[in-house]
């Protein structure tokens, strides 16, 4: 699906962003890395979702070498907790050198993050590091 699934590949003065907020990477990007994001979503998605789920894990996964972790549907309940908001509440978005360690550091990081309910696909860019598929940039898989 689409909104589960970005894999790109970051060249020489380009900017890798999808429109419709499921991934915004605009920050400092090293040349010729390969990127892969995991959108964790809550109980219920894509239909009536559940809300008020605490997460944890964030904070380690965030901390790992080439991962960044960007909220959408989060917030802070009234104890400080951070607790689900939304129906796609996370996305963890990793770099790497080749598309086959980016999926590794992507899921690493999504195993550090944990809440009831929690789901995510298990497939994302799996076709394209065993070849049945071919990204752009993708012949350092």
């Amino acid at each position: 699906a689409e909104d589960a699934l970005f894999v790109g590949f970051v060249v020489p003065g380009e900017t890798a962003a999808v429109v419709g907020g499921f991934l915004a990477y605009l920050g400092h990007v090293s040349l010729g890395l390969m990127i892969v994001t995991v959108v964790l979503a809550a109980a219920g998605y894509p239909g009536q979702v559940q809300g008020g789920d605490v997460i944890t894990g964030v904070e380690h996964a965030d901390a790992r070498n080439g991962v960044d972790v960007l909220h959408a549907g989060t917030r802070h309940n009234e104890d400080g907790d951070l607790v689900t908001n939304g129906g796609r509440v996370l996305s963890v978005t990793a770099r790497a050198a080749t598309l086959v360690d980016a999926r590794a550091r992507a899921y690493v990081a999504v195993a550090d993050i944990a809440w009831s309910g929690e789901q995510h696909r298990a497939d994302i860019a799996l076709a394209a590091c065993e070849g049945r598929i071919r990204i752009p940039g993708g012949e350092r898989a």
